[in-house]
């Protein structure tokens, strides 16, 4: 965590907690202990704290767009300013994920909805090219939704499988 907080950009704003990652920086030896034992908990219960899905949103011009202020922008962009400490949060459920699945996609680098889907695609395709039944749970895997998706709900919905493949 230490590490983690250390290297937080202090020239980052801050999100919708409106904590400066400045002071959260110079305050490390106070929080690094606390909030480590605040992110465990949430990972192993499943749950986050309800500020943590807030962010400032604020609509700016890409570059090129903001020298003609008579002429409305053609290709504003909206910016979402997020809480430091879910910034910190993210990485830390990742070094987590190993617990969970190999084949989780949410929080790695070089992953996305795109490559869940194709993996998935796969397969699919490679079961039916066996002859297998291919059963599937859909689940919004926006970037959204993703923050809200319930592990142990996940987990129910293993066991589900695991039990209709029995059957």
């Amino acid at each position: 965590m230490q590490e983690l907080i250390n290297a937080i950009n202090v020239n980052k704003a801050p999100g919708y907690d409106n904590i400066s990652p400045k002071f959260l920086k110079l305050s490390s030896d106070g929080v690094t202990e606390p909030l480590t034992k605040l992110f465990i908990y949430c990972i192993v219960n499943a749950t986050w704290p309800s500020g943590w899905k807030l962010s400032n949103v604020c609509s700016a011009f890409k570059k090129g767009d903001s020298t003609n202020k008579k002429i409305p922008p053609n290709n504003p962009t909206d910016m979402s300013f997020q809480n430091i400490l879910r910034r910190l949060n993210r990485p830390t459920a990742a070094s987590f994920l190993p617990v969970f699945s190999d084949n989780m996609s949410g929080f790695l680098p070089g992953h996305s909805c795109y490559t869940a889907l194709l993996k998935m695609a796969v397969d699919w395709r490679e079961s039916l090219d066996k002859g297998q039944d291919v059963a599937v749970i859909a689940i919004d895997l926006s970037k959204l939704a993703f923050d809200f998706i319930c592990i142990i709900n996940y987990w129910q919905s293993c066991e589900l499988m695991a039990y209709l493949t029995l059957l």
